[in-house]
């Protein structure tokens, strides 16, 4: 049974379908945030990640503690997921975030591992 259904123009293009439903609308939803610069987004400049407004090199242990309590709000503010735990790991000039997700309506915990690299900040 279905309990969530959304459309992603990011799915896969191999299945040709656009509709995304349940955990794979959830991650999906969070990953566009996540990716989304903080005000960057017109008439909302609070929706976003503020990892982008970081340089990816000599990023200090109190940018990573800014980083996790931002991504933090961002999951405690989708309903359909709780965060079971958050880590965050600069590596060559990466973060790596690795988060632990329980999906409220099925019970469910996953563990989403996101590399975010400089090479993205061009993306947008």
């Amino acid at each position: 049974m279905i309990t969530y259904s959304g459309f992603s123009t990011v799915a896969s293009t191999a299945q040709k379908k656009f509709v995304l439903v349940d955990n794979d609308l959830i991650k999906q939803d969070l990953l566009n945030i996540l990716m989304t610069p903080v005000g960057s987004r017109v008439m909302q400049p609070l929706l976003g990640c503020i990892i982008w407004n970081y340089p990816f090199e000599n990023i200090s242990a109190m940018d990573v503690q800014l980083i996790a309590a931002n991504i933090t709000s961002i999951v405690n503010n989708d309903p359909r997921i709780q965060l079971v735990s958050i880590d965050i790991t600069p590596s060559n000039y990466n973060l790596i975030v690795t988060l632990v997700l329980l999906y409220t309506a099925t019970n469910q915990t996953e563990q989403m591992i996101i590399t975010f690299t400089p090479d993205m900040i061009n993306e947008f």
